[in-house]
């Protein structure tokens, strides 16, 4: 949903920090219906958020602002995609030799199990 205001030549309504230079976005995730073609009623309703944070375009978990200068740098492109920033987890990794070391292993028990197997369908 993309909200304009219209500026009727009176003065312009400031935010709360007195600036008019931002983009507010809320990513809105849930309207409290199901996405399937019942549209029945759920839980999850993003709605009451947004009416709340919207007359001072507050910041909070799913809402934020983007400098109109990002927006003008990105040729006017409003995707919430673009600006929104995305978490990473840190995945943190065993060491390259004890990776390697296991490998080795694992493939040592493939070593004598496909021996076995070998043997065995010899004396077959």
């Amino acid at each position: 949903v993309l909200v304009f205001e219209k500026n009727d030549g009176g003065p312009r309504r400031e935010t709360e920090d007195g600036k008019k230079s931002f983009v507010w976005f809320y990513d809105l995730t849930a309207d409290g219906f199901s996405l399937d073609d019942k549209r029945t009623p759920i839980e999850a309703n993003d709605i009451p958020d947004v009416l709340a944070k919207f007359p001072t375009r507050a910041e909070g978990a799913n809402s934020f602002r983007v400098a109109k200068s990002k927006i003008i740098e990105n040729d006017y492109f409003l995707n919430i995609g673009r600006y929104k920033a995305v978490t990473v987890d840190a995945t943190i990794h065993d060491d390259a030799k004890t990776i390697l070391r296991e490998v080795v292993e694992v493939e040592e028990e493939i070593t004598v199990r496909a021996n076995t197997l070998m043997d065995n369908l010899k004396s077959k």
